[in-house]
Parts: C-alpha cells; sequence; structure tokens
C-alpha cells in the first residue's frame, strides 16, 4: 500500500465552475448495465423485470437516434436512460472528457405527466455507454413529478408522463482561448464576468440536430427498500479536498476517515462520515481514493474503484458525481438486488459485510 499521497493543485477554473461539485469526474449518474459488464442473472433478472419498464422506442430524426432504453422509478424520482447515437463521423470524445467543459444540450427538454394538476421537474446528465464508440453515449433524464395539494399522485400502474427533447446541441469549450482571458485581461480577478462575444467564444455552440423527440413512460412506483452494511463506525481511506493557501488552490489528499453509515439501495450507496480534521480547511471528499490518477512528480497511489460484489461474483461499479461534505452518494450503472449483495469493497481494501467488517491484510 502506497503512503499517503499529498499534492497542491491550481484549480481556477473548477472553481469557477463550482468549487467542490466541478472536482468530480464528468457526470456518471448510471443507473443501469454498461455494455462492457456480464449481463444479469437470475434473481438479477427477476428484480430487474419487477423495478424496471424496458422500452424498446428508437427514434431516427436528422441522422441522430435517440432510443428509450429503460425506466426505474424509486423514491418519487423517474430515472429514464436514453441511448443516442450520431453519425458515424461525430466525436463526442470531449463532451465525456472530465477536462473540458464541453457537453450536449438541447433547445428545450420537457416533462409532463399525464395525471391531472402535476407539472415535473426534470433534469438529466451525460454519460458514456463504454461501448468504445465516439458517436454513441446515454443520457440520464430525471423526473421528479410536482403533485399540487389535494391531486391524485403522478405515480402507479398505466399513469405516464411524455418527454420531450428539442433539438440536439453541442457546448464546446475552448480551454486555450479561456486560460489566455484568465491570464492577461481577468488575471487576479476573481468576480469578473465574461462579455456575451468571449462567453460565446469560450462556449461555442453547434447545432447537430433539429426536430422534437417525443417518448411516453411509465411511472410505476416500487419500494425500493434498502440495507444498512455498518454495525458501528469504521475508518477507511478515502481523498479529502481541502482549501489552500488562496482560493484558487486545492490541496488534496487520501487520508482515513470515519464512516458512520453505509446505505445500500437498488440504485445507489449513500455513505455518511465524519468530517475529518482539522475542519475548518476541509471542503469535500470522494469515497473512491482511486477515482483520481496520481499527480506528476507525486508518489504512485495503490487504491482501487470502489466496487460492489454480489453473492455470485458480479461486480457493480459506483460513481460519485460529486464532492461529499457530510454524506456522500455513490449511483449504482446496474440495479443492485439487495438480497444478493456480499460486500462493498473500499479503495484501500476494506471489505465492508452486513454487520462485518474485514480489513485488507498488507
Amino acid at each position: 500500500m502506497a503512503n499517503t499521497n499529498f499534492s497542491v493543485r491550481i484549480i481556477a477554473l473548477l472553481i469557477l465552475l463550482g468549487g467542490c461539485a466541478a472536482l468530480a469526474w464528468h457526470r456518471y449518474a448510471a443507473h443501469f448495465t454498461n455494455k462492457d459488464q456480464e449481463p444479469l442473472f437470475g434473481e438479477q433478472i427477476e428484480s430487474t423485470d419487477e423495478n424496471a419498464q424496458e422500452h424498446p422506442l428508437s427514434q431516427p430524426q436528422g441522422g441522430y437516434t435517440l432510443a428509450l432504453e429503460s425506466t426505474i422509478v424509486e423514491n418519487g424520482m423517474a430515472y429514464v436512460t436514453f441511448g443516442l447515437t450520431a453519425p458515424e463521423d461525430t466525436d463526442f470524445s470531449d463532451v465525456l472528457d472530465i477536462r473540458s467543459d464541453a457537453g450536449l444540450t438541447f433547445s428545450d427538454l420537457t416533462a409532463k405527466p399525464a395525471e391531472k394538476n402535476t407539472s415535473a421537474e426534470i433534469s438529466y446528465d451525460v454519460i458514456d455507454d463504454r461501448d468504445g464508440k465516439d458517436n454513441t453515449l446515454k443520457i440520464v433524464v430525471r423526473v421528479r413529478p410536482v403533485i399540487q395539494q389535494g391531486a391524485v399522485s403522478a405515480f402507479g400502474s398505466g399513469k405516464t408522463c411524455e418527454i420531450v427533447f428539442k433539438d440536439i446541441v453541442k457546448r464546446g469549450h475552448d480551454q486555450t482561448y479561456e486560460q489566455t482571458l484568465l491570464a492577461t485581461k481577468y488575471a487576479g480577478q476573481t468576480d469578473y464576468v465574461l462579455t456575451a462575444e468571449e462567453a460565446e467564444r469560450v462556449h461555442p455552440k453547434t447545432l447537430l440536430a433539429s426536430g422534437e423527440w417525443k417518448f411516453v413512460i411509465e411511472l410505476t412506483d416500487a419500494d425500493p427498500g434498502e440495507m444498512e452494511l455498518l454495525e458501528s463506525p469504521v475508518s477507511t481511506k478515502v481523498w479529502v479536498v481541502r482549501t489552500g493557501s488562496t482560493e484558487y488552490e486545492a490541496l488534496d489528499s487520501v487520508e482515513d476517515v470515519t464512516l458512520t453509515s453505509v446505505r445500500v439501495s437498488p440504485l445507489r450507496v449513500d455513505i455518511s462520515f465524519d468530517i475529518p480534521e482539522p475542519s475548518d480547511r476541509f471542503e469535500c471528499l470522494f469515497i473512491d481514493a482511486g477515482m483520481f490518477p496520481s499527480l506528476p512528480g507525486t508518489v504512485p497511489m495503490d487504491y482501487d474503484n470502489v466496487i460492489l460484489v454480489l453473492k455470485d461474483g458480479t461486480k457493480i461499479t459506483l460513481f460519485q458525481s460529486r464532492g461529499a461534505t457530510d454524506m456522500a452518494i455513490l449511483a449504482a450503472n446496474r440495479p443492485i438486488v439487495l438480497e444478493e449483495v456480499d460486500y462493498l469493497q473500499m479503495s484501500d481494501g476494506t471489505k465492508l459485510q452486513k454487520n462485518k467488517i474485514f480489513k485488507k491484510v498488507s
């Protein structure tokens, strides 16, 4: 096991993008099976069939095909996965690059539940579908119905919601020009505002395809349940981010942090922890110490990615999309069958089984 790694990074752009949340890898709220993993078997298939409705709907338009892949509803929130396939010469690598602020957007994205007196909040994440192709990706849309007092629930068998995408737009990121502005015109400034012309040049928008893609999903709710793995607190290695000497610096280190609760549900793992001391400069932490590569000039780290292992040996990958200040939320890349969970393996090799803890022997 490598010694604690300590480094200083200049992160002016990340702070401008929202501090600790921007330090995460590109958003990866994956809730469904990736193509590079083994297929589901036995009880996993039964559980997925009960909690996810498959939609073999595919809509090509302007050379771009949006396909509705699956829907899972948990705790009043619908997670809907769409696959996007663009023409073969399209390259989405910059959209999925964690070092870039490029992105995929739409001129409009709406969700309209069929139930009367109900509207919906909608948001989405663009993620890698792991198929090795540059012209494909996944879009995970989150829909939360907003129900007026006295109205009937929007969830239930046969109750639907229409999701409409309008125009697919790519937002670029000219990092060279942005760095030039920060080093010259806005050097040393923290409260500057880009002009409209500068903002358009830093993030140029390109219309990839025009039109509308309409899908209807069923909002069938289910009781997901959850499993607590810890009977008592446990200490494990995590990636901690602290403020540096200036607001443009962040101090990163791998430290021992005490976990107080580890709750597994069908779509994610929630981990509560004690804030590490000294707490005055603590910004956030990432449970997965293996998600970041060693920085140039530092001692290589020997930490693995956090994974959830089922009794049949199946490994479910987890991803934390933003730094946590009191509780980390790690999204699973496929539905989790609680009865089949064996253990959660941390970055330092610690295995958390229900009411049991196994430390890695060095």
